[in-house]
């Protein structure tokens, strides 16, 4: 890996602390990885709660598996395509699809055929039980077809962080305003903003 490669990794990780700092540490009781296409959020999340409380991480794309597993994620991984039903497949053929942009993963044009699966659905599979989740959202742009199916998650959900864009480039994309109108009728509120990224935290 080149100099450059390694000083942005570098740079990815000290901003995956930077949100995780702004947890109350003790109260959060499991992880939620929706999507593991970001390469600092696995570390920083292991290395503050890797042991102590379960993890779920879900996504469609098996190289991204793959890695989670030979990084020695420390919990359950489901390869599925997170959605508002759990019926059905999903055929990735370009980049531009609302599950996910497969940007890496479609060089050679392959098609890549997943499983619909909510987010429920996802946690009835993995076997895990909590009260007080940390939902790390890297969806590329399916936070809120997805939300509408995961009435029971969100209910135990304690804080959501998501990718926030003021103008979307992409179709189907929600902009930041749009998703904060979301997470604010859910019960949550902002709590900092990082680059594009919003941490939003249960209302008291």
């Amino acid at each position: 890996m080149g100099e450059r490669a390694l000083i942005r990794r570098a740079r990815q990780l000290e901003i995956a602390r930077k949100f995780i700092g702004h947890l109350n540490r003790d109260l959060v009781d499991a992880v939620i990885q929706c999507g593991l296409g970001d390469w600092a959020e696995g570390p920083a999340l292991k290395e503050t709660f890797g042991g102590r409380v379960p993890f779920l991480a879900v996504d469609p794309v098996p190289r991204y598996i793959h890695e989670a597993i030979k990084d020695g994620f420390p919990g359950v991984l489901l390869r599925a395509a997170l959605w508002s039903e759990s019926a059905g497949w999903f055929e990735f053929h370009d980049r531009r699809t609302r599950t996910s942009m497969l940007s890496e993963v479609d060089k050679n044009k392959k098609t890549i055929r997943a499983r619909r699966l909510t987010l429920d659905h996802a946690v009835e599979e993995a076997h895990i039980s909590f009260r007080h989740a940390f939902l790390w959202m890297d969806c590329e742009g399916s936070e809120h077809e997805i939300l509408k199916a995961a009435k029971r998650t969100i209910y135990h959900t304690e804080y959501i962080l998501c990718e926030l864009k003021e103008q979307p480039k992409i179709d189907g994309w929600l902009s930041a305003k749009e998703l904060t109108n979301i997470f604010e009728g859910l019960g949550f509120s902002l709590i900092v903003n990082i680059r594009g990224d919003g941490l939003f935290g249960r209302k008291r």
